[in-house]
């Protein structure tokens, strides 16, 4: 049985861990989840498909003794591609954008070490095959341009802000799966929140006020030209990273959001 190898495995990375009870988790679309009760309380078992994101485990493990945004990681194993996270249970309690702002701040505030991944959301749109998105060329076309003409806003960011990732728990928001975390324009992060909780656009511009006023400043006057850019930006490399999975069904509404944004 799969659990009894996987507590075999965990006993002899961690010797001094006891396991309870191991059971999978039906979340995570390119990795395995398991929750576990242990002797250090419940954990998250996380079993990696394909790329091992260590510098993104590494800054997770500090952002989580710094701040309170994440939770903590446990171990991490570069060779089995796992690691142990500590569980953070959600509560029932609707999500508030004031405070996902507030706690997505201290992320972009966080100064990670050097070997942190840089994403250039620029160039990577560059590489999309415009003959599998005809549909988004303009918009494609119009994004590429305007992200290219404006200021960048670097710093230390999620870059994977779906819903699921984020989490009202009994001590505040906490964000988890950093797997993609790095360094890139914030924007991104900004972007991602409009598409996931499908903010109108005077709930995008009261976000991106709420958002400078945390750094002391203004509104930049580029700031909504470049949010509708950087969400063109995510739905279609989203869209890519769906499809190319045959997770088509999860494409699709966001092909439909894509549709409606206008430029």
């Amino acid at each position: 049985m799969k659990e009894q190898a996987l507590i075999a495995k965990l006993t002899q990375l961690k010797p001094e861990l006891k396991i309870y009870q191991l059971r999978p988790l039906n979340k995570g679309l390119s990795n395995e989840n398991y929750w576990l009760d242990s002797s250090l309380g419940p954990l998250l078992l996380k079993l990696y498909r394909s790329h091992f994101p260590l510098s993104a485990l590494k800054a997770q493990q500090r952002l989580a003794i710094e701040t309170t945004v994440t939770q903590p990681v446990v171990m991490w194993h570069k060779e089995e591609k796992l690691a142990l996270f500590a569980f953070a249970p959600e509560i029932k309690q609707s999500l508030d954008l004031n405070a996902i702002l507030s706690s997505l701040f201290e992320i972009h505030e966080f100064q990670a070490k050097e070997d942190s991944e840089i994403l250039d959301i620029g160039k990577l749109l560059q590489e999309i095959d415009t003959t599998r998105y005809s549909f988004a060329e303009c918009r494609l076309h119009w994004a590429v341009e305007k992200i290219a003409s404006l200021p960048r806003d670097m710093a230390f960011c999620h870059n994977d802000l779906v819903t699921d990732n984020i989490i009202a728990s009994s001590q505040g928001i906490k964000f988890i799966d950093f797997e993609y975390a790095g360094y890139n324009d914030v924007f991104f992060d900004l972007a991602a929140l409009c598409c996931s909780f499908n903010l109108t656009v005077v709930q995008q511009s009261e976000m991106l006020d709420m958002y400078f006023s945390y750094k002391h400043m203004s509104t930049p006057e580029y700031a909504t030209d470049k949010l509708r850019a950087y969400q063109i930006g995510y739905l279609l490399l989203s869209i890519q990273w769906y499809e190319s999975r045959d997770y088509v069904e999860l494409a699709a509404p966001l092909r439909l959001q894509l549709q409606g944004l206008a430029v």
